[in-house]
């Protein structure tokens, strides 16, 4: 039993560790999820997953998403989750220092100007920021 709680202790101390250490590199970025463990979004999303248990269950629900933005607002962690092919955004942010303390901020469409990130990230070409065409690109 001692052995398993030591292990525990220690698996979770890494997964803190390395969310914090990857944390700088990925705040305030669009970041493309493409299911690659090279990916550095990707690598930063099993951080994220591996931290806080509560993310882990809601992206076991609802799948991998399309892009991630990671953000801080006032000293908290937040983060948003893009579902590019079923036009949702999740964002969430950090009620305390718990990394289970994440909670649903809101829920929306993606805007214009994520859709024109995530085109431009995953082709390489600026799109036109009017909704009807964006759409038509994705």
């Amino acid at each position: 039993m001692t052995v398993t709680i030591l292990l525990s202790l220690l698996i979770q101390g890494c997964s803190t560790l390395y969310y914090k250490h990857s944390q700088s590199s990925a705040l305030d970025k669009y970041l493309v999820v493409t299911g690659e463990p090279s990916n550095f979004a990707d690598s930063r999303l099993n951080a994220v997953r591996n931290y806080s248990a509560s993310m882990n269950g809601f992206i076991k629900s609802h799948g991998l998403p399309s892009m991630i933005y990671e953000f801080q607002s006032n000293h908290k962690d937040g983060i948003m989750l893009f579902y590019i092919s079923e036009n949702l955004v999740y964002s969430f942010v950090e009620a305390s220092s718990d990394p289970d303390s994440r909670y649903l901020i809101e829920h929306r469409s993606p805007n214009d100007k994520e859709l024109g990130v995530y085109i431009y990230l995953t082709t390489g070409n600026l799109p036109n920021y009017k909704l009807g065409a964006l759409e038509q690109s994705i």
